[in-house]
């Protein structure tokens, strides 16, 4: 009997066009990614003692500049009371309305982040030693919309205006 001898072949897998494919995903992928740069915003938490640490001059009030950002405009109250004209206790409800409400900017209501700065400055023309501000928001509000808000209120042309920003957790 005649034995036959089996041929053993090795097969070699071809990986050049594994590597062509590689070689023109790398590139491709490092054009494609999206680099975020992130930004960071300094906000100061709520104190709740603060009032016993801060005794403020016995012939003026603390300003407690607080600017309330509604759906329907800004409510901005100091010294406890709105500055819309009501006197009293703070009142955002909409009985007492936005103190410097929405306007028609290009077409749709926008809001007033121009005025909202004047009215800043003329506060911080009459209370030049204050720099804080207080900042809430209805929970519809986005976060662009807060960050103009704070932007306007930190500084203007003029200089600064109140750069220490808290942000109020559930105003509204």
């Amino acid at each position: 009997m005649r034995k036959k001898r089996e041929k053993e072949e090795t097969w070699e897998p071809n990986l050049i066009p594994i590597m062509n494919l590689v070689c023109m995903l790398i590139p491709f992928l490092l054009l494609t990614a999206t680099f975020v740069q992130y930004a960071i915003i300094n906000v100061n938490a709520p104190r709740f003692n603060q009032a016993a640490q801060q005794s403020p001059p016995p012939d003026r009030l603390p300003l407690n500049l607080t600017v309330l950002i509604t759906d329907q405009g800004f409510t901005v109250t100091a010294r406890g009371q709105n500055l819309s004209g009501g006197a009293g206790a703070i009142d955002a409800s909409a009985n007492a309305g936005p103190t410097i409400p929405k306007k028609r900017i290009s077409g749709k209501m926008d809001y007033n982040y121009v005025e909202l700065g004047k009215k800043v400055r003329e506060l911080k023309d009459e209370n030049e030693d204050e720099s804080q501000v207080n900042i809430g928001a209805e929970r519809n509000i986005d976060y662009e919309t807060i960050v103009k808000v704070m932007d306007s209120t930190r500084e203007d042309d003029q200089g600064e205006l109140f750069p220490n920003v808290v942000l109020l957790g559930g105003v509204m």
